[in-house]
């Protein structure tokens, strides 16, 4: 799930380290079995960046080089929540088992552009087990963790964000939802999934309400099981209430809790407001089944009578964290541990009150500079003025960046006093 975040220098170490795994990955043969299921909707899921060496990408430096530290090798691996899990029928007489999921979760940036085919894990005692491969993905204006709330709300309304994973021949699976908390408490019991709701297909812009008030439950590996109600639709997303999704819960399977139909995957969360992928959308765009046929195509699977022990996110967390106190000696705590939301706002109220003494401090020497500029004749009226334009439409794109970073932050810091965060 993308949740609003004011990102400092000192909170960016700290944000990655709220999202990111920690133990080696071990490859999946293909051949061998595995006898719990690691393919479970609401448990954890990771998908590494193409380079681990490069994760900002080709064209940036390492992360020796950005950070100045030693990170860990997982460092910024993403971490997500499993989606529904079940089979396709394909045109071609076959089935293909998969998993549906956000697609912001397997999404993967390369010097040729987005790529496909991502390995994804699941993190379980002993070290990753892969689950499968990135097989289709479809983004279009999904918020990405700097835009402002403006930005955010604007794009979320029209916003398409589904991934699915095919999934490893060896992989075992398990059709129930069911989720922990990072801690790895509040254990939820197992709801079989049953089908798909299948909503009407929508224009673009289009929005109907005839689900409002309808229960729907989630399940997030961060934020376990948490329940509320259906708000409205459009051509790609449900939104909901009160299910406070977490981050590190993209991805993960929303339901209704009384028929077991799977309405979508955790995509964007702002407070007690959400934002799931349609299900039946990402089924018809990726496989090409018309409207009213979703639930002709795609089967979930059984449920299975046990999983694999997953490990927790705060586990992984500690483990992050030790490794870089351990290989970066003197390293202080406040660039390990994230600031809280009221530091954040704090902490952009500053850097505002600082730009906006700057800019007056500029404003008076640019008055001084005019004035004799124009009584010696060294520059013309028109010069003076358009120079004062360029310099006020400047100062304007600071106050209005500072503006959107303090209503993000201040908005932060109210859900986390009323305990969204």
């Amino acid at each position: 799930m993308i949740v609003r975040r004011i990102v400092s220098q000192v909170a960016l170490l700290g944000l990655a380290l709220s999202v990111t795994p920690i133990a080696q990955a071990v490859p999946d043969s293909g051949t061998e079995k595995q006898v719990n299921a690691i393919a479970a909707p609401g448990a954890p899921m990771r998908v590494r960046p193409y380079d681990v060496e490069y994760p900002f990408g080709p064209e940036y430096p390492d992360v020796r080089e950005v950070t100045g530290l030693n990170t860990h090798p997982e460092m910024f691996t993403k971490t997500c929540t499993q989606g529904p899990v079940g089979d396709v029928a394909l045109d071609s007489g076959d089935k293909q088992r998969v998993m549906l999921t956000a697609g912001h979760c397997v999404t993967g940036i390369s010097d040729q552009g987005v790529l496909m085919g991502q390995d994804v894990y699941a993190p379980v005692r002993g070290g990753y087990q892969r689950v499968g491969g990135t097989g289709l993905v479809h983004t279009v204006n999904v918020p990405s963790g700097y835009d402002g709330l403006s930005t955010s709300l604007r794009k979320a309304r029209n916003s398409t964000d589904w991934g699915i994973v095919v999934l490893d021949p060896s992989t075992s699976a398990d059709g129930a939802a069911a989720s922990r908390d990072k801690f790895g408490g509040h254990p939820s019991t197992p709801v079989p999934m049953t089908g798909v709701r299948d909503y009407p297909t929508l224009a673009p812009g289009q929005i109907r309400m005839d689900n409002f008030g309808q229960p729907l439950c989630k399940d997030g590996a961060m934020g376990a099981r948490k329940c509320g109600y259906q708000l409205a639709y459009n051509s790609d997303t449900v939104w909901s209430w009160a299910l406070d999704y977490k981050p590190g819960d993209s991805g993960g399977v929303n339901y209704d809790p009384t028929t077991g139909k799977i309405v979508g995957m955790t995509s964007l969360g702002i407070g007690p407001i959400g934002a799931a992928q349609r299900a039946d959308r990402a089924l018809e765009e990726g496989y090409g089944i018309p409207d009213g046929q979703v639930n002709e195509k795609f089967t979930p699977a059984p449920p299975a009578d046990e999983r694999a022990d997953f490990v927790p996110g705060e586990e992984e967390k500690a483990e992050i964290e030790q490794y870089l106190r351990d290989k970066n000696p003197g390293l202080p705590e406040e660039a390990i541990t994230p600031p809280s939301p009221k530091e954040q706002f704090d902490g952009v109220v500053s850097a505002a009150q600082r730009d906006a003494a700057t800019i007056a401090d500029d404003t008076r020497t640019l008055a001084v500079s005019a004035t004799v500029a124009l009584a010696t004749g060294g520059a013309t009226p028109a010069e003076v003025g358009d120079t004062v334009n360029r310099f006020g439409t400047i100062a304007g794109s600071y106050a209005s960046a500072h503006a959107d970073n303090i209503a993000s932050a201040g908005l932060n810091w109210a859900l986390d006093e009323m305990g969204y965060n």
